[in-house]
């Protein structure tokens, strides 16, 4: 896992993908609690093993993320895992001018 100020990275053997942060519209903890679900504003999902190295990394920025309630997160990672994706976080976003 990579992690800057703009951007999260996970890289593996076939592959890889990067979320830039500002275009995150959701964080959720994945079915079973095993993984992160990053989506971004093109659709686009990164899967992150909550397992991988590097991964207490995110914390610092998950915990930057506008209205992000940390504790409402540590609950769901504290809970037995769910069937189904868990949004720990969604983007608020401003309504369009008419």
């Amino acid at each position: 896992i990579t992690v800057g100020s703009v951007q999260v990275g996970m890289q593996w053997l076939n592959g890889g993908g990067f979320a830039a942060l500002d275009a995150m519209v959701s964080l959720s903890l994945g079915a079973g609690g095993d993984h992160w679900l990053i989506e971004s504003v093109d659709g686009g999902v990164l899967v992150i093993p909550r397992a991988a190295t590097g991964a207490e990394r995110l914390f610092d920025i998950f915990a930057s993320l506008p209205g992000l309630e940390m504790e409402t997160m540590l609950r769901s990672l504290a809970a037995d895992p769910a069937p189904r994706a868990q949004v720990i976080w969604r983007r608020t976003l401003a309504p369009l001018l008419t």
